[in-house]
Parts: C-alpha cells; sequence; structure tokens
C-alpha cells in the first residue's frame, strides 16, 4: 500500500488571493534518517508487524523553517538520499481559502503514502496509481499543511497540485492577512507594577490557547537585568509594600485567613499576618499597620416571591453588600474596628504619615440626578475623631497631596460645576472627568483643569508631581501635573498610540508601561531621562508574519465642527481599483481609540478586503467639555449628521470607494446608531447593530444600568417630562423609514441593554416586510466573551457584510441556511 502522511491544520479566517494550482514552493523543516531496529520478533505484543512508516509518528516535526525550496519547471520537488539509506522529509506549505469552497488536491509521488487531512468541512479520498486526491470543502480561511514523507533512493520526489476556486498556495513562512484567531490566541499583558525602589517589577499577563482555554499568570522580574526571579498564577491580590521592595497577598491556610511576604531578594515566603477579617487590604506608609475593607451582607433570603428593595436590587447581590473598615496592627497583632454602618464605607486614601484616612460614605437619592451622593471624611486613626469635608454626588475619588491640599477625581459638575466650561445651554457629559483641588484649611474647592481637554481616567500622586492617565482624543495618553507649579501639566511622549498601564517610581525617574499601537498589539516598554525602550513583545514573532495595510488620520469640517477620524486599507491595497467601506463608530461618549487589541478591530475587516473608516463623532469625551457635553439629551442629533456628512464627503475625495458599498456597524449606543442612522438616511448598502438600543424608553427603565446611564445621556428628561426624546430619537418608531438591509445581534443574559432593544426591533421590521435578521448569542452577556462562541459571532458578521456589500452569501447561506418553514 502506499504511504504519505498529509496532515493540515486550520489556523485563521482571512481574505484570500489569485487561485493558483501548483504548490511551486514548498517549506523544508526537517529531514532525518531512519532504519530498521534488531528484529528480535516478527511482530510485536499486540501481533503487529513492524513498517518503517511507522517512523512518521515519532511527530519530530519542527516549527523552525530549515530551508524553501522550488519546484523543478515540471512541478517536482526532488529530495538527495544516498544509496541504501531512507529519511522522514517533514515539509508544509499554506493554503488561503478567499470564500466557502470545494477544493481538490493531488498528491502525486512514487513513494508508498497514506493520507489523512484535518480540519476540512468535509472530505473525499481515492487513489490511482502514483496520485492521492482528496477533494475537501473549504471554509473561508488560511490553512496550514504538513507533509511527512518516507523517501530513498528509488522514491524520493513528490508533486501537489491544488484545484479549487479563490485558492492560493504559499510557503508557510509568507505573511498572511490579519484573524480573529490571531488576536485571540497568545499571550496578553495586562499590568505592570514596579517595586518602590524600581529594582523590581510585577507583570501580569493572560495566554489563550488554539481551544480558546485562558490562563493567567503573573511574574516578579528584575528590572535592570530583565530576568525572572518568581512566577505564579493567583496574581488578584499581589502588591507592593508601600516603601520596601517586599510582595505581600493574602489566602488561606489551614482555613485562617493569611497574609504572607515574598523577598525577591531571598526569593522566601515568610507568614506576615493571620487571624485578620477577610477583604481588601491597604497598608500603611510605615508598613506596621494595614487597613481592611470588609464586606457584610443583608441576611434577608431572596425567595420565590420577593420584593425589590431599590432599582441597584435588580442587579444582583452586589447592592445589599456594604463595606466597613478595620485596621490590623502588626506589632501587637490588635485588630480595631474603625466604622461600623449600614451604608457603604468606602477608603480613598492614607496620609504620608499614617495618621489619618481619606473615607466616604454612599448614599442613594433616586429623586435626585444622578441618583445617589457620597460624604467625605477625614478619619484619624489614632483617636478616631471624624472631620466631615464635602458630600457630592459628582465627585469619585479624592486623594491627599499634601496634610492640607486634597486632590479630587469628579464629573465637571462637582461642586456647583466650578470646573465646567459648556455652552449656556448644554449640561455637562458625566463621564468626562476632571481633577480639582480641595483646601482643608479655607474648606474650598478649586478648578484647575478647566481648559484640559483629556478625560482623565486614573491619577497617582507621585512626590511633587500627579501621573494622570487620560483619554485624549483617539488616544490614551500619560501627563504630569505640578501643583506647585500653579498646577502646570506637560504630555510625556511614549511610543504608543494607546498607554494600558503606567508604573513609576515615586522620584518619577523610572517608569515602565504597556501600551499598542494601531498596528501592534501590547508591549511592554520601559521609561528613562525622556526615552523609551521596548522590553517584551509576547507574540512578535507571530506578528512580523502578519501583513497589515497602511492607516491615515482623515479629518472633516462638518457644520458642528472639526470631527476628527482615521481610515484602514487592505494589507494588498490597490489605488486603482474600489473597495467596499465599513464605517465604524461607538456614537456615544467614550471614543473608537487607536486600540489593535480591540472588539471591533478594523484590521479584522480590512483582512476581508474593506476599507475600515473609523470616525469620533459629537459627543465624544477626550476633545473637550462642550465637544463632550453635545451627548447630553442628543440620542443621535448632531452625531448622526456628524456621520452621515464625513462619509458623504470621505467617499467624494477617495475614489477607491464603492458608494453603492457602504456598509455600518456599532455596539451598545453604537448599535442605537447604527438603528438611528438607517432610520435618518439610505446611504448604506448594510449595517449591524450589536446590543443595540431601539427604544429609549424600555431600555431607560429595564437595563441595569439603563436609568443610571441616562442620568448622563438624558439628564434631566424623563418618559414623562420629555416624551418626545423618548420617541422621536427612538429608531423603534421610525422603522418604517428603514430600508437596510440590517442585522441584529444580541446576547440572551445581557443585563445592560436588554436583548428586548433588538426583539422589538426585529418585530417591527419583519411586520413592515423589510429585510432583517436576528442572530441571539446563548448564554453570553452585552459583550461575546465565550471563545467559540465568539468566533462564529465575529463569523456572522463576516458574511452579512459580504452578502450585501460583495454580493456573496455563500458563506452566510452555510451557517444560516434557509429553513423549510420560512415563508
Amino acid at each position: 500500500m502506499k504511504k504519505l502522511v498529509f496532515v493540515a491544520l486550520c489556523l485563521a479566517f482571512v481574505w484570500g488571493a489569485k487561485a493558483q494550482k501548483v504548490v511551486e514552493t514548498i517549506d523544508l523543516y526537517e529531514d532525518y534518517a531512519v532504519c530498521m531496529p534488531i528484529m528480535f520478533d516478527s511482530t510485536d505484543v499486540n501481533g503487529k508487524s513492524f513498517s518503517l512508516f511507522d517512523a512518521l509518528k515519532t511527530d519530530r516535526r519542527s516549527r523552525e523553517v530549515s530551508q524553501e525550496l522550488s519546484c523543478d519547471g515540471d512541478g517536482w520537488f526532488s529530495f538527495a538520499v544516498a544509496k541504501g539509506e531512507m529519511r522522514v522529509v517533514n515539509l508544509g506549505f499554506k493554503i488561503v481559502a478567499s470564500d466557502c469552497s470545494e477544493a481538490e488536491f493531488k498528491v502525486i509521488t512514487p513513494c508508498d503514502l497514506k493520507a489523512d487531512f484535518v480540519n476540512a468541512s468535509s472530505e473525499k479520498k481515492s487513489s490511482a496509481g502514483d496520485t492521492l486526491t482528496l477533494k475537501a470543502d473549504f471554509d473561508k480561511g488560511v490553512y496550514n499543511v504538513s507533509l511527512s514523507l518516507l523517501v530513498n533512493e528509488d522514491c524520493n520526489r513528490l508533486k501537489v497540485i491544488c484545484e479549487g476556486k479563490g485558492l492560493v498556495c504559499l510557503p508557510s513562512s509568507a505573511k498572511e492577512p490579519f484573524s480573529l484567531e490571531t488576536m485571540l490566541q497568545g499571550k496578553h499583558l495586562y499590568s505592570v507594577n514596579l517595586s518602590p525602589s524600581g529594582n523590581y517589577y510585577l507583570l501580569v499577563y493572560s495566554e489563550t490557547d488554539n481551544k480558546g482555554k485562558t490562563k493567567w499568570t503573573w511574574q516578579l522580574k528584575s528590572t535592570d537585568e530583565d530576568r525572572l526571579l518568581y512566577q505564579g498564577n493567583n496574581y488578584f491580590s499581589i502588591s507592593w509594600l508601600p516603601k520596601s521592595d517586599l510582595l505581600y497577598y493574602c489566602g488561606k491556610q489551614d482555613g485562617r485567613n493569611t497574609m504572607w511576604v515574598l523577598n525577591p531578594e531571598t526569593l522566601t515566603l515568610e507568614v506576615l499576618a493571620q487571624d485578620f477579617p477577610e477583604g481588601q487590604v491597604k497598608f500603611l506608609n510605615n508598613e506596621q499597620a494595614f487597613l481592611i475593607a470588609t464586606k457584610d451582607k443583608l441576611n434577608e433570603q431572596r425567595g420565590e416571591v420577593n420584593r425589590v428593595l431599590s432599582p441597584e436590587d435588580r442587579i444582583g447581590d452586589d447592592w445589599r453588600e456594604r463595606r466597613d473598615l478595620w485596621l490590623y496592627r502588626l506589632g501587637n497583632k490588635a485588630l480595631q474596628r474603625l466604622t461600623f454602618s449600614s451604608h457603604d464605607v468606602a477608603l480613598h486614601d492614607v496620609s504620608a504619615d499614617g495618621n489619618k484616612a481619606l473615607i466616604s460614605l454612599s448614599y442613594d437619592d433616586f429623586t435626585h440626578r444622578p441618583f445617589g451622593y457620597r460624604r467625605f471624611f477625614e478619619l484619624d486613626l489614632r483617636t478616631l475623631a471624624v472631620d466631615t469635608l464635602f458630600a457630592d454626588a459628582f465627585v469619585s475619588d479624592v486623594r491627599y497631596f499634601d496634610d492640607n491640599l486634597l486632590l479630587v477625581s469628579a464629573s465637571c459638575e462637582a461642586f456647583d460645576g466650578i470646573s465646567a466650561k459648556v455652552g449656556k445651554k448644554q449640561i455637562p457629559n458625566m463621564y468626562h472627568a476632571t481633577l480639582l483641588a480641595w483646601d482643608k484649611a479655607s474648606r474650598t474647592a478649586k478648578a484647575i483643569l478647566r481648559d484640559f481637554d483629556p478625560s482623565i481616567n486614573s491619577f497617582e500622586i507621585k512626590g511633587d508631581k500627579v501621573v494622570m492617565l487620560t483619554t485624549d482624543k483617539d488616544s490614551v495618553n500619560v501627563y504630569l501635573m505640578l501643583p506647585k507649579e500653579n498646577y502646570r501639566y506637560e504630555k510625556i511622549n511614549l511610543p504608543c498610540d494607546v498607554v494600558n498601564d503606567f508604573t513609576c517610581t515615586d522620584d518619577c525617574k523610572k517608569a515602565l508601561f504597556i501600551g499598542q499601537n494601531y498596528n501592534k498589539p501590547k508591549r511592554l516598554f520601559s521609561y528613562c531621562d525622556g526615552k523609551s525602550s521596548e522590553i517584551l513583545f509576547p507574540e512578535k514573532e507571530k506578528y512580523d508574519k502578519v501583513s497589515l495595510g497602511e492607516m491615515y488620520v482623515w479629518n472633516n469640517k462638518t457644520k458642528n465642527g472639526l470631527i476628527e477620524g482615521r481610515y484602514y486599507l487592505p494589507d494588498d491595497f490597490d489605488s486603482t481599483k474600489t473597495y467596499p467601506m465599513i464605517v465604524y463608530y461607538y456614537g456615544g461618549t467614550t471614543p473608537s481609540d487607536r486600540s489593535f487589541e480591540s472588539r471591533y478591530s478594523p484590521y479584522l475587516y480590512t483582512a476581508e478586503g474593506y476599507v475600515v473608516y473609523v470616525l469620533n463623532p459629537s459627543g465624544t469625551i477626550g476633545y473637550g467639555q462642550e465637544f463632550a457635553a453635545r451627548h447630553v439629551n442628543a440620542w443621535g442629533k448632531k452625531t448622526a449628521n456628524d456621520i452621515i456628512e464625513s462619509v458623504k464627503a470621505f467617499c467624494k475625495s477617495h475614489a477607491f470607494v464603492d458608494k453603492s458599498k457602504i456598509g455600518c456597524i456599532g455596539a451598545s449606543y453604537g448599535g442605537f446608531m447604527t438603528q438611528y442612522l438607517i432610520s435618518h438616511s439610505d446611504i448604506f448598502a448594510a449595517a449591524v447593530s450589536h446590543a443595540g438600543i431601539s427604544n429609549i424608553t424600555s431600555y431607560w427603565g429595564e437595563g441595569y444600568w439603563g436609568y443610571s446611564y441616562s442620568a448622563a445621556a438624558s439628564a434631566g428628561s424623563y418618559p414623562w417630562n420629555s416624551p418626545e426624546l423618548y420617541t422621536e430619537q427612538s429608531p423603534l418608531f421610525r422603522a418604517d423609514k428603514i430600508n437596510t438591509p440590517l442585522l441584529l445581534l444580541h446576547g440572551t443574559s445581557d443585563t445592560n441593554v436588554p436583548i428586548g432593544e433588538s426583539i422589538q426591533m426585529y418585530n417591527a421590521l419583519k411586520i413592515l416586510g423589510k429585510e432583517v435578521e436576528f442572530v441571539r448569542v446563548n448564554g453570553e452577556n452585552h459583550g461575546i466573551m465565550d471563545y467559540e462562541k465568539r468566533l462564529k459571532w465575529n463569523k456572522t458578521i463576516f458574511a452579512w457584510f459580504s452578502k450585501h456589500l460583495k454580493g456573496n452569501s455563500s458563506l452566510w447561506d452555510k451557517m444560516y441556511p434557509q429553513s423549510n418553514i420560512e415563508k
């Protein structure tokens, strides 16, 4: 019998290229000699006779390409074999399928061969003479093919012919288009934290395999040599002590709450404390005591028939939990309860000398927007004396800058709006965050960043400086603010479009950060003396083999002002051709930034052959207060005009876009914008709404955060006092104006935007006889998190756009064939 191993492993879904029949180039991984073993018996324990072909099962195939081979003029690959020698030759190449298609492979060799074809939708095998024919159905994608061949001096050549529409065969070393699997699989950096001296750092990352299983890892490394010192998996409670280069974390030992300390120098673990209440821990700067935020839960059990205590009580048991504070002193192991309340007590900061703490109590107030407020106190940890500082509904955090000056994180309505810089009829966007100064001596707040356009995501006080991580237009940047220099601020220039995490020493002389660019995933960098250096690019080898197109900034001036955007091109872009285009936006309150690793990464769609236009219309934070305030009480006003005007202008100035083949896509508020846009314009040929809002009233009342989000988006407006906002701006009430084919996607367990929002629009469009499809993702919430479901969810979007923007419904028809009961 002829014998050859032929194994294909599916890698990723991508856009293919021109068809090619003969495999002209192939990669040689390795080859090695094999010989007969000493034959003590003619059969093994199972009565099986020995065959040298079993050598192909030793799985010695290398991942490294040692040589790229080319066929001769007749398409044959030949292998040198000495007289009397037998060798195993391991080869490989790629198959790129540009669409769902049937392929036929002919493997021609005088050698004995055996064939196994893995991961094809279906396969058929037949053989005649020296030719083995395999017919297989391919989904659109990239496939890696591995060949293991047993050769000798009389059997030492091979030819592979690939026949199929939309197929191309390439060497395994060739670059391939970007894919969802490429982005989801592998290592993903999460956080980095420098030790107080800067001599060590803690790195946390996740790693996802090709089955979608994810594991988390933390690593302790030396900064200077970047040497791995220690590694573990339970990273969630690991932190540095405030002043010492010691890591601490909490867990259970023999059923007792225990705190351990890990010394990076000796790599020894020591028990530091035991039998303290379970909760979140924060050390005092003297490292002789720590605060614990414990949780107590309402004892009342929810029966089959139960009373809802608050709009927040619908969400789950979290609202019924209340935190209190305790102090544990290491010296005498004394435990002191600091607070006792039925309200939630939050710890914000501890003074440098460890004598005082800033805390707050939360209160519900459903009759006044934003339906709750906090009262802030300074607690003396020695005497338990309490000083009431202030109460405000728009303040989220407060920290010590020094003994007298506090820095307050808040929205611009805090302290009667002293930080606000908006139009006369505008209300500040609650999601645009700023910092204020609060003077303990005068008991007054001061606006210090009214003219600072970025929105502050987080801040850390480092000596006499404040490090601010900010949403800065479509980027995330780091700024330094100097309170002692009249609150002067300056941007730290870093080589990333989006900084995901930033950590530095107290003197700000050493820093590490994780960041990504529009065309590169997260990497780890160091920063010193104004210079950045890349330390770690976990998936560099993988991404070096990925082909990505160019990105260009393109801004447009509309009647509402300048609207910033950018566009991405396919990796094989040809300016003489025309392309379908997909428009992506959020339209809500946060910008569509330049993150490479994102749920709607533009490169997922350029890999499908689309131009992708991303823009940030009116209402987005990070572009200044006035721009962000356009989101309030708008629900599509101005935002839709910005998108429609900009899309038309883009098509007019870019001849490579087929203006009759434009799709639009958005999720959550962006899903609302999709429905709103196609109810006001027919410029789109296809639309996708994931978890979109169709009826503002039902979302306001039913979504877990509907009413609280509306405190920002519909400030002061309710169904009873502004019915025109809740109806006229709801796409459902304009369903009869929709002519664009619409795909509705929704997780069945969505608590943010309930699935009823898609159900309502689906029902309306079916009644109206409009083209609409509704795909539910069982068990998923607002975002699709399950790996396999995520792949099919994304594939559904690809299929919908292919059907309507390329005129190719093969993938859609394969995924969702028409049922016999459909009319």
